[in-house]
């Protein structure tokens, strides 16, 4: 009830290319009157995204609540809804309602496990930038990131993520790569068997007290919410963007 759903203006200020096919977009947000609005949401949540007239997609909100702009890191896909985004020109206005989704950082003092697979680091991120806030530094909770994607150049966002869990002395970042270059020095592989390396070492062996927070697309998220249940982290403790 506090972060009721709103309709709002959307005008493109920003677009900054991530990776391949990869990239960031800010929007301001207005009323329909052109007055300012101010972005309430909870880290974790999405925005439903109208990028052509009757084409409507969720995007998951990367930033923070509490400013006019509001921040969505996308892939370019061959489908009308992504090809619309991407091929918006700076200054196009589109409508936008927030926020929807109920993946939000809940309170207590159960270790945190943020898992993302591609541009779910946009979900993620946003969790992240909210624990590594000073009043919150993670709350003295056990905090695990682990990222995924098929290449390097697919892992984007990853010196804002060592940035952000530089802030919390209880944080860790893993990444996991399937087609990896030679100095990679993280996990090989998908999302799981980073989590399979995370739960066979001596730091961090039991990752079964976990509170899980997951975003990315559909084929790991069914795979990843498997590897959860078989560490023991049962899915009232499983949010999925």
């Amino acid at each position: 009830p506090e972060r009721p759903t709103r309709d709002a203006v959307g005008r493109l200020v920003d677009v900054e290319r991530l990776g391949p096919s990869i990239a960031r977009f800010t929007f301001e947000l207005s009323d329909a009157s052109g007055h300012a609005v101010v972005a309430e949401f909870r880290p974790g949540q999405f925005a439903i995204l109208e990028t052509a007239p009757g084409v409507r997609r969720c995007y998951s909100l990367a930033g923070l609540p509490g400013g006019r702009q509001v921040q969505f890191i996308a892939k370019r896909y061959d489908g009308p809804g992504s090809t619309a985004l991407f091929d918006l020109g700076a200054g196009a206005s589109i409508p936008i309602e927030l926020p929807y989704g109920d993946m939000w950082l809940r309170g207590g003092d159960r270790p945190i496990l943020l898992a993302a697979g591609g541009t779910g680091i946009s979900a993620i991120l946003a969790l992240l930038r909210q624990l590594a806030e000073p009043h919150v530094a993670g709350g003295g909770r056990r905090i695990r990131v682990v990222y995924g994607a098929a290449t390097p150049s697919e892992l984007v966002c990853w010196d804002e993520l060592l940035e952000l869990v530089g802030r919390i002395p209880t944080a860790t970042l893993h990444g996991a790569l399937v087609a990896p270059e030679a100095e990679w020095t993280g996990h090989t592989g998908f999302v799981t068997h980073a989590l399979e390396d995370l739960a066979g070492s001596g730091d961090h062996e039991d990752l079964s007290p976990s509170e899980a927070y997951l975003a990315g697309p559909p084929a790991m998220v069914d795979a990843v919410k498997k590897a959860f249940a078989d560490l023991g982290i049962t899915l009232d403790r499983t949010y999925v963007d």
